[in-house]
């Protein structure tokens, strides 16, 4: 039920903090609040998604340390008062840990497609889009490990599902910032080879007709095999042991995701 002040406030999360001192749930308060944190985040925090679902797993571990200190606040709207912590909270994140801009690698490079640049914008095709609404569609059981293993951008249910995960909030933190680096490592070692490669085929059309060139274009097409992407982001023993089930469990959930993909695209 929402409650409105006298100038018309609507103060949407009002029931949240009773629910929780009553019982404690932790889940089901993030359940209900993730919508709004994430709202207010994107529109006033920041437009960088791996940055704000980093923030969203550290904010996850100190959501009853919020919920707390509105025990003695409870004169101002809670609505009010969880943008407020959010706001001081994600500033105070920002400045320790130093955040980096990571651009997503487009969904399709691993069902064998030439890999495109990570570190520029390119428009999806419907293609790509078709591909991205089968991946949302998956079971959470089976779209997680896949997202993980490609390194895709994790949702709120997803980063929701990491925290639950760990025994310790700071434990799943912590394998986010790892998460995070790893998609950087991969991203920077993409825009190399393609560095490599157009300077490649530069020399090529400056030289054509020499044995130069010969020798550059099978360096080039050794780049270029290279970029396509063959290992992922996590080891399938790494999600075994996150998810708690056997290495041929993993791989097997990831291969029927794929077969659902590719058939729903019609790959």
């Amino acid at each position: 039920m929402q409650a409105s002040g006298p100038s018309g406030y609507t103060d949407e999360l009002k029931e949240l903090p009773d629910r929780y001192w009553s019982t404690g749930d932790l889940r089901d308060f993030m359940a209900e609040a993730s919508p709004f944190i994430m709202r207010y985040c994107r529109r006033r925090l920041s437009r960088d998604d791996d940055l704000i679902g980093d923030f969203y797993v550290h904010f996850y571990e100190r959501a009853p340390r919020c919920l707390e200190h509105y025990k003695s606040r409870q004169d101002i709207p809670f609505t009010g008062y969880l943008a407020t912590y959010l706001r001081h909270e994600f500033l105070n994140y920002v400045r320790s840990a130093r955040q980096v801009e990571v651009h997503e690698t487009p969904t399709a490079e691993f069902f064998g497609r030439e890999a495109q640049s990570t570190a520029t914008s390119i428009p999806a095709t419907p293609h790509d889009l078709a591909i991205d609404r089968a991946v949302e569609a998956l079971p959470l059981h089976t779209r997680l490990p896949l997202k993980l293993y490609y390194g895709m951008e994790l949702n709120i249910a997803e980063l929701q599902e990491i925290a639950e995960l760990h025994s310790q909030p700071a434990d799943a933190a912590a394998f986010m910032a790892n998460y995070r680096a790893r998609r950087l490592q991969r991203s920077e070692r993409t825009r190399r080879i393609e560095d490599r490669s157009a300077h490649l085929t530069y020399l090529i059309h400056r030289r054509p007709g020499t044995e130069d060139r010969r020798r550059w274009s099978r360096w080039k097409n050794r780049l270029n095999d290279m970029l396509i992407i063959k290992r992922g982001v996590m080891s399938t023993g790494e999600l075994s042991r996150l998810f708690g089930v056997s290495k041929s469990t993993i791989a097997r959930r990831m291969e029927q995701a794929q077969r659902v993909i590719r058939g729903g695209t019609e790959l």
